[in-house]
This record gives C-alpha cells, structure tokens and sequence, in this order.
C-alpha cells in the first residue's frame, strides 16, 4: 500500500471542519454551528502534521493557539506611545579575527539584556549602498519570554565605511499594533534607499509581512508597512518566509520596482488557500499592491499545494521578474493515498509583477518516498 503523505492531513483537517459546519457552509440558522475561533484554527493548524512553518511562523500560531497572551496590542494612544519612544542608541562594534578574510562582528553583545542565555541573532540578510551596508538579522536583544507591544525581533546593524566597522542599530521599530517577529530580508534600490522586509503581527493576530524603509544608509528605519493582505474577512492568515529584491521595470528602465514575494496560508469564512503572493511597489516602499503567481484551494479532495522559500529575481538587462519557490504537492482529488512530491518551481512576469505565467519546474519525489530524480531526456517532470 502506498505510503499517504503526512502533509495532506492538513486537507483531511479541512475537510472535517467543513463538514461539522467550522468553515460556516450549509445548515439552518437553528442548527448552524459558531465559526471558529482564531485560536481554535491556529491549534488546528499546529495540530496538523506535514504542514510547512518556519520556526518564527510556528512560534507565532502557538502564541495564538495559547490563548494567554496577545501577540500585539490594539492599535491607540498608548500603543503609539510606545512605538514613538523606541530608538536606535549606537553600541560600540566588535572585530572577530579569523584566518583569510577578515571577519567583523555587527552585532554589540554588551546590548544583550534580557535572558543572556538564551539571546541569539540568526538568519541575517545584507544590503549594500555605495559603503553603506545595513545588515538584518533574528533579535531577542531586548525580549522576554513573552511578546509584548515593546517586543521586537527583527534587529539590524549599519556600517558607512564599507563593512569595516559596524554599529548595532537594536531592534527594528514597531508600527502601532504591531510587532515584529524577524525573518528579515534586504535590498537596496538604485538610489541608495534600502528595505528591510519582515514577518509582523498584527493587531487582529494574524502573521503578515512588512517593510521598513531606510533613507539614511540603514542607520535609521521606519516602522514596516504591512504588505500582505489586509485582515478581514480573513480568519486566520499566516505569512511566512518572505524574501525583497528591486529591480529596474520593464516599462520605465529609470524607476525601479520593489518585489516581495512569500508564501501564505488563508483561512476564510468559506474557504482555505495556500498561495505564494508577491508585492509590488513604484513608489519606494510608500504603496503596495498584491498579486499571487500561483494560489491553490485545499478544499479539493485530498490534493495539496503550498510553497515555501519564496526568492523574487529582476533580469536587470530587461526588467523581467522571476520568482522561484519550493512546491510541496500531493495530487490525490479522489482521497487514494498519493505521494508527495517536491518541485522546485520558477514563475515569470513581463509586465513588473502584474501577472505571471504558468510555472516551470523541476519535480522530485519526497525523500521519504519510493521516487528517483526524474531528469533525464524525455521525463515530463521538466517543464519550461
């Protein structure tokens, strides 16, 4: 008997929950049971097994999935408050000697404040304008075990001679209402401005993404724009593992265009879809609009589609957008226990991120199955 591929139990989830009137279809108004909760639907979701989350995403939906804490206050007087009374104060750089390159710390340990042993800095990301060179990077400097409105994990480090020597800059600020759970991204756009993409909560709990904004070579930053789709009707949306780039347009070779691509989950009043959107921005970060390369829904049979590691990539010659991703994907309509399989899977839009064309892709088995590399001469898996 072949082996189900653990991922579809989050269909299997769905499906059940549709039936016992969770998504809010069918039934009388006497009858018709109570939408769920969004902490009902993040345990679901931590419940499913094969689901794919980075630890940032799986973090965020156990917070929400608990119940005993908000992962980001309301947005009012005393959020804003608080958001204004963040800063950048300069620490002093540390130089690490290795053999070959030099190698420089960016990060001031001395600013490591709250729970020592347990303070970390990953999953850093890097731009470069002329000698300025502003680095992103995974932050508990100043949190606690617990998120709070003052909580920030998306921290950055700046240098203006080159990479020389740089100054830790602390923790990205927080846009009222939310909070900033690292993830970061960077790029630079040609006029020096840099952008600084991250994972953020919300003020009605979902996990979106967001963009800050540097004009200053990276020593200052703007409290990041949310990017992602705005929250209602959305029950329950998870953004995870976006990635930023600019790029010249297609249309107008002088202005640059700013791409963000990631993938999502989207659980709505009568519907559940996977996707792997990309923002699109001409105006240096102010305004951003969305469109998706691929979007699936997860209500069909068994079959399962989602993406993960999102990388958006501009031909600089002709301003033609790529954006490659990893697809994980059981194709099981009739619930007969089919294999999963990976793809790593290319779009490509023409027209500045408008829209895109059918995806190409390379498609292997999952390790965890009977499947051998499928490329050579004449295999469909290739397709262009």
């Amino acid at each position: 008997m072949r082996r189900r591929a653990t991922i579809a139990a989050l269909v299997a989830t769905a499906m059940a929950l549709a039936l016992v009137g969770w998504l809010g279809a069918g039934g009388s108004a006497a009858t018709k049971p109570a939408r769920p909760s969004k902490q009902e639907l993040a345990k679901k979701l931590l419940e499913t097994k094969g689901v794919q989350l980075t630890p940032a995403a799986r973090a965020f939906v156990a917070r929400v999935a608990s119940g005993n804490e908000r992962a980001a206050e309301p947005e009012g007087a005393e959020a804003r408050a608080k958001a204004a009374a963040v800063t950048t104060a300069e620490g002093p750089a540390a130089r690490v000697a290795g053999p070959g390159l030099r190698n420089v710390r960016v990060n001031d340990p001395a600013r490591d404040r709250h729970q020592q042993d347990q303070t970390t800095q990953s999953e850093t990301s890097i731009a470069v304008a002329g000698r300025n060179v502003a680095v992103g990077y995974n932050d508990s400097q100043q949190s606690l075990l617990f998120t709070t409105q003052g909580t920030s994990l998306s921290g950055y480090s700046y240098s203006r001679d080159g990479g020389r020597t740089f100054t830790d800059g602390g923790p990205l600020p927080n846009r009222p209402g939310y909070v900033n759970f690292g993830d970061p991204w960077l790029t630079s756009d040609r006029a020096g401005r840099m952008y600084y993409a991250t994972l953020a909560g919300t003020p009605n709990f979902n996990l979106g993404v967001s963009v800050a904004r540097s004009t200053d070579g990276g020593r200052s930053w703007s409290a990041p724009l949310q990017v992602s789709p705005g929250d209602p009707p959305i029950d329950l949306y998870v953004g995870d593992k976006e990635a930023i780039t600019a790029g010249r347009d297609p249309t107008r070779p002088g202005r640059d265009v700013l791409y963000v691509a990631w993938d999502d989950l989207f659980f709505s009043a009568t519907d559940i879809l996977s996707g792997l959107p990309v923002a699109r921005s001409t105006d240096g970060g102010r305004t951003w609009t969305v469109a998706y390369a691929a979007r699936h829904s997860l209500l069909e049979g068994c079959s399962f589609t989602q993406y993960l590691g999102a990388q958006p990539i501009v031909d600089p010659a002709s301003g033609t957008l790529y954006v490659a991703a990893e697809r994980f994907q059981v194709d099981d309509p009739q619930c007969q226990g089919a294999e999963l399989v990976t793809s790593q899977v290319i779009f490509k839009s023409t027209d500045g991120g408008r829209t895109f064309g059918p995806g190409g892709q390379h498609r292997r088995h999952h390790p965890g199955g009977h499947g051998r590399d499928r490329r050579r001469a004449g295999d469909p898996a290739w397709a262009r």
